[in-house]
């Protein structure tokens, strides 16, 4: 009869841990993976932050009239990276403010003001080439438009509040 060597006993049970781990984080990668293609599908990306940003519109849009309304802003010299930019100043700069001591409630008041002119600026010019672009849609595109836009809203209705 073979004897069993003291190690070759150790080295079989850390081969076999080391298996599972193995699999445990193979499993827990394909998890992740999969998951995040199943929540891809119910809820795409959004559009990325200094684009032609409509909030929920933007998403009933098709492809080629978010290109449209693109090329549009860009025609009227509207620079995205400049807005992202100060969309980031406004924020650095409340952030500065909200850290400061002593708080200085008037440098938090400034910030919010300055970040809240940016955005109704981007709101303005965003409803006008939203209009503009609604316009020159034939009456059936805009009725796709109209359904897409009520499935956009149903499903913002359907997700739960934030905890």
């Amino acid at each position: 009869m073979a004897e069993q060597q003291p190690g070759r006993a150790a080295m079989r049970g850390w081969v076999r841990a080391l298996f599972v781990a193995s699999l445990t984080l193979n499993l827990a990668v394909a998890g992740v993976v999969i998951g995040g293609l199943v929540a891809h599908e119910q809820h795409p990306p959004r559009p990325p932050v200094g684009d032609i940003g409509l909030g929920p519109f933007t998403e009933a849009f098709s492809s080629e009239d978010r290109g449209a309304l693109r090329r549009a802003a860009k025609a009227e010299g509207l620079n995205f990276k400049a807005m992202r930019d100060e969309a980031q100043a406004d924020l650095a700069a409340l952030t500065r403010a909200l850290e400061a001591e002593p708080w200085d409630e008037a440098a938090v008041q400034a910030a919010l003001g300055a970040h809240r002119e940016r955005t109704l600026e981007r709101i303005e010019i965003g409803e006008r080439l939203m209009v503009d672009r609604l316009r020159a849609m034939s009456p059936q595109e805009r009725h796709a438009f109209a359904k897409r836009l009520g499935t956009v809203f149903a499903r913002f209705e359907r997700k739960p509040p934030e905890k």
